[in-house]
C-alpha cells in the first residue's frame, strides 16, 4: 500500500527471481521495477521487456546516471499505484574474483573488510533512498 526500496545483493543469478515472487505473492509485481546496468536493455526480450516496463537502467556513470536516477523516480511518482524498486547495491553479481577486489578496496579505504558481499555502490543507493 506504499513505496518501498527493495534492497538485494547479486549472490546468484536467481536473487531477481526470488524478488519477483515475493513481489507478486503480496500483489505488487505489476508495479514493481529494478534498477539494472543499460547493456540489459539490448538483450533480445528480456531486456526489451524490462525497458518497456519502465526499469530505471543505468552506466556505472554518476554524472549520467544522477540525471537518470531523477528522471526515472520522477516518472514513478506519476504512477497511480505504489511501486516497488528493487536495487542490487552491489551492482554486480558475486564471484570469487569481486570479492578479493572488494577487499582490497575496503583495506585501502580503511573500510571493514567483507567476507560475504561486496561493497554497495553508495550514491545510487542513497539517491534511491531519499526518493522513496
Amino acid at each position: 500500500k506504499e513505496n518501498a526500496l527493495l534492497i538485494c545483493n547479486h549472490r546468484s543469478d536467481i536473487d531477481w527471481l526470488i524478488g519477483w515472487v515475493l513481489a507478486q505473492r503480496t500483489g505488487c509485481l505489476g508495479s514493481t521495477v529494478a534498477m539494472m546496468k543499460k547493456e540489459v536493455k539490448y538483450l533480445p526480450v528480456i531486456g526489451w521487456s524490462m525497458w518497456f516496463a519502465e526499469f530505471l537502467f543505468l552506466e556505472r556513470n554518476w554524472e549520467k546516471d544522477e540525471a537518470a536516477l531523477k528522471s526515472g523516480f520522477k516518472q514513478l511518482e506519476h504512477k497511480p499505484v505504489p511501486f516497488w524498486v528493487a536495487l542490487f547495491v552491489e551492482g554486480t553479481r558475486f564471484t570469487h574474483a569481486k570479492l578479493l577486489a572488494a577487499q582490497e578496496f575496503a583495506i585501502s579505504r580503511g573500510m571493514p573488510v567483507p567476507k560475504n558481499v561486496l561493497i554497495p555502490r553508495t550514491k545510487v543507493t542513497t539517491t534511491s533512498i531519499i526518493r522513496i
